[in-house]
């Protein structure tokens, strides 16, 4: 009986352990954002406002030495490479960016998909889980009919990972609003639910800057773009153009707002 109560204890502590340890994980990846913030939102910058490949690749460099400069936390230093890599290589394998170069935006999810996979198992934390599934969705547009079996499936269990780590966290709200919006209705795609999650999202940004947060630029570009695309779905035309203006107070000369608002 008494080695039970042990084993339990043990357990317990385990979980009260690994839990603080993704609390604290959460909270220094906002420190560190705010300590490489002129260089992040360089990048940042330059990558939505479509700025020469050469130029986005220097700001990269750059942004990379900040990092490693940095006193962050080793979590947040992977999580925030593996971050970086995403978002570069994602701008390749988009076909109507003028970016468009599968193979050379493939080397940089594989990297991304690298770190972030790296780093789970020891922080099960709601934005590694969304953060690795949005690698793996990236991944799946590079070949969907022949990657759906691996990268389509394991984009989907991660997602289901990141909603049950944390259905409230604001990286899942808007991973999961994404998959409602781009989702073909005919495969489960409902934008009436995009709307509601980009809405929550939008709410939980407003909140986390009021108390002091890093305001991220692309999170908010994110979320302002996306709900106006989702309004655009269902069939409020004025609306979704406001919200499509407002994301290019952010990033003025995105290409692809840009092109879908008739600039």
């Amino acid at each position: 009986m008494r080695h039970r109560t042990l084993q339990i204890s043990t357990i317990v502590l385990v979980i009260v352990i690994l839990i603080q340890s993704i609390s604290l994980a959460a909270s220094d990846l906002d420190d560190a954002k705010k300590l490489i913030q002129p260089e992040l939102e360089q990048f940042y910058r330059g990558l939505y406002n479509g700025e020469p490949v050469s130029l986005v690749s220097d700001y990269r460099t750059a942004l990379f030495t900040a990092i490693d400069q940095a006193p962050m936390s080793a979590y947040s230093h992977k999580f925030l490479i593996a971050k970086i890599d995403m978002l570069y290589g994602k701008h390749f394998v988009l076909e109507e960016r003028r970016w468009y170069d599968p193979s050379y935006g493939e080397v940089f999810l594989r990297k991304a998909r690298e770190h972030i996979e790296n780093i789970l198992d020891e922080y099960p934390t709601p934005e590694a889980y969304a953060l690795a599934s949005e690698v793996r969705g990236s991944l799946f547009l590079l070949r969907p009919a022949r990657s759906i079996l691996t990268h389509g499936t394991a984009a989907r269990s991660l997602s289901k990972k990141a909603h049950e780590a944390d259905p409230n966290h604001i990286d899942v709200l808007v991973l999961r609003a994404n998959e409602a919006l781009y989702t073909p209705r005919f495969y489960g795609g409902d934008p009436a639910l995009a709307l509601e999650l980009f809405t929550k999202a939008l709410q939980l940004f407003q909140e986390h800057v009021q108390s002091g947060g890093y305001r991220d630029p692309v999170l908010q570009f994110t979320i302002y773009s996306g709900t106006g695309l989702t309004i655009r779905e269902l069939g409020n035309e004025d609306l979704a153009r406001q919200w499509l203006e407002s994301s290019l107070t952010i990033y003025p000369r995105n290409p692809y707002i840009k092109e879908e608002i008739g600039h």
